[in-house]
């Protein structure tokens, strides 16, 4: 009886020494399969961060070569501003230049003309 009680008991300890060599197992395959995944998912943040930096750093250069055509329209739009005042300006002097011409042409015309009917 004692030696059956043993043998009972031996055996329970077979069984469940089994089922847990089973979890073990299972256990250690879940965690191969966890690390493979992770690995997969590391590989792929890194790929996606790399991806970033470089659509980033694509836009940067858009940006900066936008920003001086900006800079470059501006100036070129601060010159013909400048140019026209210029013009505006040389046009205007000529234009009372050519009032002074057109009076002075006016009176001369006009003067010979006062002096003959004053002789008459």
């Amino acid at each position: 009886s004692i030696d059956n009680d043993v043998y009972q008991e031996l055996q329970h300890c077979k069984q469940i020494l089994k089922e847990n060599q089973i979890r073990i197992s299972s256990l250690e395959k879940m965690n191969v399969d966890l690390e493979v995944r992770l690995e997969e998912q590391t590989k792929n943040c890194f790929k996606a961060e790399r991806e970033t930096a470089e659509t980033n750093r694509t836009w940067e250069l858009k940006y900066e070569e936008i920003e001086k055509r900006l800079q470059l329209s501006e100036e070129k739009i601060k010159q013909e501003e400048a140019k026209s005042e210029r013009l505006r300006e040389q046009g205007s002097r000529t234009e009372r230049e050519l009032y002074g011409l057109l009076q002075r042409k006016y009176e001369y015309m006009k003067g010979p003309n006062i002096n003959n009917n004053k002789n008459s």
